[in-house]
């Protein structure tokens, strides 16, 4: 999406459909560009552009037709059924791990849960039908599987490591193996998943900064992660104090969000809710400043 213009098949069926009718009226002659997707085109006008086709690539119907309904997520059922997979995945995990727990649950934790498994039931499925339409170069494809895979990962583990009273590790604990001696193996992973989201935001976001023409919004990939360790930030018990490294890496996300937002403009609300994401990703990494400065002063 760029500005207002967001491509859909629902807006390509009214576009073409305003412009076949248009000639019709005017008696204009008009040619429709162009026929078939070409996927080999993502290379050179992003993921759009190697869809602009009537007829998918290779296929033998077109992709609607003129009068007739056009659904925009005509894969609906498999992305409700990915969803419920999801959710159910993630209370599957937090009933793992409260089995390992001997202290009694407590209704927030409880909610905490609920809320990771609602955030990815509701885009886990997005995520997983768009994987497939990702950039044609190794290094797009690689950040496409990377984050799907986060999609999945982080909120199945945040799941299990608020059903256990875990709290979310800093990056000293994951990236220094000095520190790993008596430390609980999740809160060593949640650390390296909580480091290894934030590089993978980081990434896109720097790329929409540079060069932001023909880049995608990732946003269902992104927002199952995103979220579930924001949930677990704050529902947890308690945090780490932050770093360096986790500041340096909260001031790229913020600055980075405010340039898209400026560069991308408010009518793109793609480019809002990224932000949105960066902003939320930065204050789970600060969340411990946070919840020390609101604290009473002697």
């Amino acid at each position: 999406m760029r500005a207002g213009a967001l491509p859909s098949p629902a807006n390509q069926a009214l576009v073409l459909s305003g412009v076949v009718a248009a000639a019709e009226q005017e008696g204009w002659k008009v040619n429709l560009i162009e026929a078939f997707d070409q996927p080999w085109k993502r290379l050179l006008e992003g993921t759009v552009g190697g869809y602009w086709g009537l007829f998918g690539d290779g296929a033998e119907q077109p992709k609607f037709r003129f009068g007739a309904a056009v659904s925009n997520v005509p894969q609906w059922r498999l992305v409700a059924r990915l969803g419920v997979l999801a959710a159910f995945l993630v209370f599957l995990s937090a009933w793992l791990g409260d089995r390992h727990r001997s202290e009694a649950a407590t209704w927030r934790r409880d909610l905490a849960v609920a809320g990771i498994a609602l955030a990815s039931g509701l885009v886990f499925g997005q995520a997983a039908i768009r994987l497939n339409m990702e950039g044609v170069e190794l290094g797009d494809r690689l950040r496409a599987l990377g984050l799907f895979v986060l999609a999945l990962a982080v909120p199945l583990a945040a799941a299990f490591a608020l059903a256990r009273g875990d709290r979310l590790g800093s990056f000293a604990l994951a990236l220094d193996p000095g520190n790993w001696r008596g430390k609980d193996s999740v809160a060593v992973v949640l650390a390296a998943l909580l480091a290894v989201t934030m590089v993978a935001a980081m990434h896109v976001a720097l790329g929409l900064v540079f060069d932001p023409r023909y880049k995608d919004f990732p946003l269902a990939a992104l927002a199952c992660p995103v979220i579930a360790l924001a949930i677990l930030a704050v529902a947890g018990s308690g945090a780490p104090r932050p770093g360096t490294a986790e500041i340096a890496g909260a001031s790229v996300l913020i600055g980075s969000a405010l340039f898209i937002v400026v560069n991308e403009g408010i009518a793109n609300w793609q480019a809002l809710l990224f932000a949105g994401l960066l902003v939320l990703l930065s204050a789970t990494l600060l969340w411990p400043v946070a919840a020390r400065s609101s604290a009473p002063r002697a």
